[in-house]
Formats: C-alpha cells, sequence, structure tokens
C-alpha cells in the first residue's frame, strides 16, 4: 500500500510540472511593462483619482486621443457622463480631423440599455466581461468611472472587479485606465482598500484653471507598483494634446509652506540660516509642525527651489530663492488673474534696472527695494484693477524709461509684514 501511495504521489507530483511547464526562463525573459509618460502602465491597470470638478474625465480624453493618434484601438466606457458629453467638448470633430474614428468605440449607457433589452436580464459585471472578451488584444481600455461599474464599498464585488481587469491586462494585454473619487470625509481614494491596492498605479489628481478652463492637472502617486513619477504635470494643448512637466505638488500643506518659504526669503533684508527660515515660517503657521516645515525645505532644497549658499563670517548655509525653478509657476501663477500674470512678465523683462530702485510712498517716506523681486512680491497682493493702471502705463514705456514715477503704485501706503501672497 505504501509503495503504491509513493507512486501514486511521484505521479501526482510529475503531472503538475509537466502541467506548469515551469522555467526559470519565464522570470528571466518576460517582457517588463511599457511606462508611458512616467505615469501610465501598459498592460496594467491605471487609476486616477480626484474630487469633483477637477476634469478627470476630460484627462481621459486626452490620453485616449495620444493613443489615436499612434493607430491604437481604444474603447472608452462612460457610465458616468450625459451621452451628448463628447460631442459637446468636441471630442468628435478632434477625432474626424485626425481620421481615427474607426478606431474608437465609445460605449456609453444608453449602448448598455440595449444590451440588456437583447439579453432580457444582465448586469454591468456580463457586460464588462462580454466587452473584454469582444475587445482587439493589446488594446486601451479606459472606464469613467469605478463607482457606476461596481459598488466601491463591497470587497467581494471590488476583488472580482480588480481580479477582472487583472485577468484580461494578462489574457489579451488590455491597458485598463480608470477614475475614481474622493471620498469627502477621508480626503482619500473613495471606497474599498482594493482598489488602491490591486492597481498598478494609483494617481491623484488635482486641475490647475484659468478662470473655468483647465489648463493642467498635477498628478500625485498614490500607488506606485513600477517606476512611475511621484509627482508631475499634465499640460493640456489645443485639440487635446498634451505635454509633460515633471513638476507637481498637490498637498496643500506643502503648497503652504513653500508660498510662505518663498515670500519670507524675499522680503527679507538679510539672508536667513535654516534656523532662521523655520522660526519665520512657523510664526505665520502656527498649526504647521516644525518638523513638516524642516521637511518640506528640505524636499525641495533638494528638487532645486531653494539655493544654498555658504557666507558671512561663520561660513554659515544660507537659503534663496532659485527664481529659474519651474516649481515658482505652480506656486504663485495658478492663483493670480491674467492682467497679474501680463504684469509679472513684463517686470521679469526690465533687466535694465538697477539693482536698487528708490520708491517714493505716498507717506512720502522712501524705500530701497532690490528689484525685480520686492516688486513681483507687491504684485501678489494688488487689486486687478491697480495692476491693470500700472501694466497699461509700462506697456507705454520702453525698458530704458525713468520706471520710479509708474513703479510707486506698485507699494501699499502700509508695508504689511504678515502678508502671505496666496
Amino acid at each position: 500500500m505504501a509503495k503504491n501511495n509513493g507512486n501514486s504521489n511521484q505521479s501526482i507530483i510529475q503531472d503538475f510540472w509537466s502541467l506548469i511547464e515551469y522555467s526559470f526562463d519565464d522570470i528571466k525573459n518576460v517582457e517588463t511593462k511599457n511606462i508611458r509618460w512616467g505615469f501610465f502602465i501598459e498592460q496594467g491597470i491605471n487609476i486616477f483619482v480626484a474630487k469633483a470638478g477637477e476634469g478627470k474625465t476630460l484627462l481621459l480624453y486626452a490620453l485616449a486621443l495620444q493613443y489615436l493618434k499612434e493607430g491604437k484601438k481604444v474603447y472608452y466606457v462612460d457610465f458616468d457622463n450625459p451621452v451628448d458629453l463628447p460631442k459637446d467638448r468636441n471630442l468628435p470633430e478632434v477625432i474626424e480631423k485626425l481620421g481615427v474614428e474607426d478606431l474608437l468605440v465609445y460605449i456609453n449607457t444608453n449602448h448598455y440599455l440595449r444590451y440588456l433589452e437583447k439579453r432580457n436580464k444582465g448586469s454591468v459585471g456580463k457586460f464588462l466581461k462580454e466587452l473584454f472578451e469582444a475587445v482587439d488584444n493589446n488594446s486601451v481600455v479606459f472606464l469613467d468611472s469605478i463607482q457606476n461599474f461596481i459598488d466601491t464599498n463591497d470587497q467581494k464585488q471590488t476583488t472580482a472587479f480588480m481580479n477582472m481587469l487583472r485577468k484580461y491586462s494578462n489574457l489579451k494585454g488590455l491597458t485598463f485606465a480608470g477614475i475614481h473619487h474622493i471620498a469627502r470625509t477621508t480626503g482619500k481614494t473613495k471606497g474599498h482598500t482594493q482598489i488602491e491596492d490591486m492597481a498598478d498605479s494609483v494617481y491623484m489628481v488635482k486641475a490647475f484653471k484659468d478662470g473655468s478652463l483647465i489648463e493642467k492637472w498635477g498628478l500625485s502617486v498614490a500607488k506606485q507598483r513600477y517606476r512611475t513619477s511621484s509627482e508631475l504635470t499634465v499640460i493640456l494643448k489645443d485639440d487635446f494634446e498634451i505635454e509633460i512637466d515633471d513638476v507637481a505638488i498637490l498637498d496643500e500643506t506643502i503648497l503652504t509652506i513653500l508660498r510662505v518659504a518663498v515670500s519670507v526669503i524675499r522680503k527679507s533684508d538679510k539672508d536667513l540660516i535654516q534656523k532662521e527660515l523655520k522660526e519665520k515660517i512657523k510664526e505665520k503657521l502656527p498649526s504647521v509642525g516644525i518638523t513638516k516645515i524642516d521637511n518640506v525645505i528640505k524636499e525641495y532644497t533638494q528638487k532645486g527651489l531653494f539655493e544654498t549658499i555658504r557666507g558671512g563670517a561663520t561660513n554659515k548655509l544660507f537659503y534663496k530663492v532659485n527664481e529659474d525653478s519651474p516649481y515658482l509657476s505652480l506656486l504663485f501663477n495658478n492663483d493670480i488673474s491674467e492682467v497679474k500674470k501680463e504684469l509679472l512678465d513684463i517686470v521679469k523683462e526690465l533687466e535694465e534696472l538697477p539693482e536698487e530702485i528708490e520708491i517714493t510712498d505716498d507717506t512720502g517716506s522712501i524705500r530701497i527695494f532690490k528689484a525685480p523681486e520686492a516688486i513681483k512680491n507687491h504684485i501678489w497682493k494688488m487689486k486687478d484693477e491697480e495692476a491693470k493702471l500700472i501694466l497699461d502705463k509700462l506697456k507705454g514705456n520702453t525698458v530704458n524709461s525713468e520706471l520710479n514715477s509708474d513703479l510707486e503704485t506698485l507699494v501699499d501706503s502700509e508695508d504689511n509684514d504678515d502678508y502671505i501672497p496666496f
């Protein structure tokens, strides 16, 4: 008996190895996934999370268009928006202009209702399964949005849904991109953690707008299975064209600390060492911990927003703002009006201004400013009407003109040291 059991067990073992046909080459020679734009994992599961109004659908339209331009088959499943939204956003017009209408399959709730009517019964899960079976291999599938396909608070449903995406990603080489929402109570990904846990990449999305129009999105990684970028900006151009910049700051506390830090350094009448800089920031932001301030200053010194130089009798390390840092536009320019942006651009061009200029304010006193940084600091706190008056004056001058009289308006009658430019 024992001998027969041994032979039986040996047979089962051999049968098992023949079934899976394991070889070391299966991990050595497997193709690695392609990471597009630094954040989008092909043949993987990508989730984009944001609150309402951040342009999540518009972002997916832009990503879909990039694939269509390359001749890639795209399936866009939209159960979240009105059926006329693509037309309202001029999506059909752009697609016809590119001549790629045969490559896009856009499925909305009307198509699902027709499916149910013909099936007599069914579910979203069955609909998606049949869809994934029917789509072309190596296609891109956009899902807008996840909460319309499953109950995201139900662990069983969520796990089954994410497993289905993984199955077809592996079997058919499908690339998935899904939209999800932020929970109001926690500010994190809505629903069960399986969505985040089982995805390949999860990015928090924040829109930067000019009025009501979205100019770009900041993407910050929440889940990173592969070597994707931790922060970046997706810039929206005409006809859904996008440009990627590896600069983004989404955390409101970090934004606040950096804005205050830049303001403090620019307005200081002396160079600041790290301890002094942290103390001045803490004065203006008493609710923020000193450790948080310290970590943010260190991180963005490494990222090039701040520069450190040694000087003085003790050769201490002083902090300066790197005026060429791309982070500055994220800190300030997204929050100011067009007229102020134009005024800042003109002031930026006034390279012939002396190192220091004298401006007489309406109290009659004289102040010395380093230009153009000190002038910029006043622009942040101006009213649009005041900026417009100065802009009109400066437009009428040449760079070599005497500008003191025109720049007087940049100075407030009271110097508010507690002012934070945002």
